[in-house]
């Protein structure tokens, strides 16, 4: 049901902007998050399942973030580790865990602490909380590495205060050292004009994360390290070519994680329990990596979007082709391919407009202009034909389709066409002609090898 004061009542005026744009779909997820947290503890001081004096200063410190700044809000609670902790807190007062319960509370007091680090003052818990064996606060580009019994206390300044039996330490924050078994590791920080994201693989490890046992796959901290001009030419390329997308990035995007190509199931992801991080696979080459961090957070928005309501009305399992990808894939996953490749193809579009490109990357971002668009045409008509679209998904179904002919008349304005030589990109950057010769025939060979496998739907 949607409500007067929902997003998608103010939709209507401007469909575009609030497809594309308005921060709007954000906020509704942030104020969810902190709904969850609160919402939590008064279930459970009902319940009586948790120590009244735990749920006081877990209150406390969630009320707290009501009065910090909004730069040191914006990097703590929200930041992509908050929300799935919140929403762990609530299902595991849902299960009656009291070891998870317990666990997930101890997470308010890291984003306090964190919060504490960010002003530069103090907060000291009456709870010292156990920390995790690779402890994330949120917001810090660093990694704490925990031997089992190590305790966090508070925060003073800088420092944190650490416990473990009767021992008390500080270990300031801003630099590697060592107190009490436990160990802070810094993690590469890139910054682009007013974008500060964190290189940090440690973030995804937690299960509330939605990652799970896929985290594996992620690049160590020196794997990280060395990507970390790439990341940021990436990001400066973004910002040349996509500015409205680097300025969501900005408000919204705190934390990327790297891994090879060739490692784990996967090649890059985005979850919807960790709204504002993404896991990339890398290319070595910074054009590439910017068309793949604009995909990436247009999944984030994505996913704001549908949480704000659905837009589609999933019955019966469908699964078909997809022009992006060689297995079947189910309508949601047709959706979000329509949405992620069509911010894609206007960076091409810009990318190829702008000039200044060697010959092979000139030739090379014609073939994605003309090939984003005739992918764009299939899986669009696909998606509309089989697809129920909620009230929601109707408003944003004919932003979409404008995007879809908006690619296609780039296209044309390039004078591209099916006939275009195609190219492709390997994982080390390099640019080459595709076997197929054509554009056309290209994308008419993925779908004929799909075809073959799994038939014609």
């Amino acid at each position: 049901m949607l409500h007067d004061d929902d997003p998608v009542t103010t939709a209507a005026a401007d469909p575009a902007t609030y497809v594309w744009h308005d921060p709007i779909v954000y906020r509704r997820l942030h104020e969810e998050s902190a709904a969850a947290w609160l919402g939590t503890i008064d279930f459970l001081r009902e319940s009586e399942a948790v120590d009244e004096s735990l749920l006081d200063e877990a209150e406390a410190l969630v009320a707290s973030a009501e009065a910090l700044d909004p730069d040191v809000f914006s990097a703590t609670w929200v930041h992509p580790l908050c929300f799935g902790w919140s929403f762990a807190l609530y299902e595991a007062a849902e299960q009656r865990n009291e070891p998870r319960l317990a666990q997930a509370l101890h997470r308010m007091h890291l984003v306090a602490a964190a919060s504490a680090l960010a002003r530069g003052d103090g907060v000291e818990f009456r709870h010292p909380v156990p920390l995790a064996k690779h402890a994330v606060l949120p917001g810090l580009p660093a990694v704490l590495e925990v031997e089992p019994g190590g305790l966090l206390a508070g925060v003073t300044g800088h420092e944190l205060l650490l416990v473990r039996g009767d021992q008390h330490a500080r270990l300031d924050s801003r630099k590697p050292g060592t107190a009490l078994g436990v160990t802070l590791r810094p993690r590469h920080r890139v910054s682009v004009g007013p974008l500060a994201v964190d290189l940090l693989p440690e973030a995804f490890f937690g299960a509330e994360t939605g990652m799970g046992d896929s985290a594996d796959a992620l690049g160590d901290a020196a794997f990280h390290a060395l990507h970390a001009p790439l990341v940021n030419d990436a990001f400066a390329l973004v910002r040349q070519h996509q500015a409205s997308t680097f300025d969501q990035m900005v408000q919204h995007l705190r934390v990327v994680g790297l891994k090879d190509f060739d490692t784990g199931e996967y090649t890059n992801v985005s979850v919807s329990e960790a709204p504002g991080a993404f896991v990339a696979s890398v290319y070595e080459h910074p054009y590439e990596m910017a068309d793949i961090f604009i995909h990436e957070m247009h999944h984030n928005r994505l996913f704001a979007l549908e949480n704000v309501e659905p837009l589609l009305d999933l019955g019966d399992p469908w699964l078909g082709y997809s022009p992006w990808r060689n297995d079947p894939r189910p309508l949601r996953g047709l959706l979000h391919a329509v949405y992620v490749f069509l911010p894609v193809a206007r960076y091409w579009d810009a990318v190829l407009g702008a000039g200044g490109l060697d010959d092979d990357l000139t030739a090379y971002a014609r073939d994605q202009v003309v090939r984003t668009a005739l992918q764009l045409r299939t899986a669009f008509t696909t998606l509309d034909t089989n697809a129920d679209w909620t009230a929601h998904g109707s408003i944003v179904r004919p932003v979409l389709e404008a995007g879809v002919i908006a690619s296609e008349a780039r296209a044309e304005m390039h004078e591209l066409s099916r006939e275009t030589p195609a190219w492709r990109i390997d994982k080390t950057g390099r640019l080459t002609h595709d076997p197929e010769g054509t554009v056309g025939a290209s994308v008419d060979a993925h779908r004929a090898r799909y075809e073959a496998t799994y038939g014609v739907r």
